[in-house]
């Protein structure tokens, strides 16, 4: 099982954790999570805690069915995101500070630490104006803290379900890009259906120009 805290003491601790960063198409979530310390677990906690792990190592029924439980047994939780046009117009390192910044506003407790998975800080002006105390940043959290693995499911759930109901009514962007199966990432099919084409509202030219080095239309709805 993963470590419920960083550090054992009395300061409220919240995991952040982002998913669809490496996304071609649509907004990109994180997550944020407040775990409950051990002593203070319920049979439920007891029996969900194990299967919590990076999202990445969960099937999606799996996922779905872990999402639903943080939901209800997690201190707290908040979800947000940042749009593809966000994405183009401000870089990826501003966009993904933007969308943990996000997910923490969304929840309704302040915390006194946050620990974020990776390498990407959030902003110590902005942080101390938040009242919280301390951000760490932990190479490969969510494979070693619940609160962070916590929050990849939960940004990983909304991510896909997002995508799903955009799909429900544009319906030819499945048969165009082959999105339900890739989640919007940038493989064989995907990028085929790109250069084939071209690209529609929710790509992110910013990714397009990057990965695929070239030019390509944008096609309003």
């Amino acid at each position: 099982m993963l470590k419920t805290r960083y550090q054992n003491d009395q300061l409220i601790e919240m995991g952040i954790d982002e998913a669809g960063r490496g996304c071609l198409w649509g907004p990109m979530y994180a997550a944020a999570v407040i775990w409950a310390p051990e002593d203070e677990w319920t049979e439920e906690h007891r029996e969900i805690a194990p299967q919590i792990k990076d999202s990445k190592k969960l099937s999606e029924k799996k996922r779905d069915y872990i999402a639903t439980a943080i939901q209800s047994l997690a201190l707290d939780y908040g979800v947000g995101s940042v749009s593809a046009q966000e994405i183009d117009q401000n870089g990826m390192s501003y966009a993904n500070r933007l969308a943990f910044k996000r997910a923490i506003d969304a929840s309704s407790v302040i915390p006194d630490r946050v620990i974020v998975d990776g390498t990407l800080t959030i902003e110590k002006e902005w942080i101390r104006e938040k009242g919280i105390t301390e951000s760490l940043t932990i190479v490969d959290g969510d494979a070693k803290y619940i609160p962070i693995a916590a929050a990849s499911i939960l940004a990983k759930t909304a991510h896909d379900q997002w995508l799903k109901d955009y799909l429900e009514t544009h319906g030819d962007l499945e048969e165009k890009y082959n999105l339900l199966s890739c989640k919007g990432y940038g493989t064989e099919k995907h990028r085929a259906g790109i250069l084939q084409h071209g690209a529609e509202q929710e790509h992110r030219r910013l990714f397009l120009r990057k990965l695929l080095n070239q030019t390509c239309v944008i096609q309003d709805d």
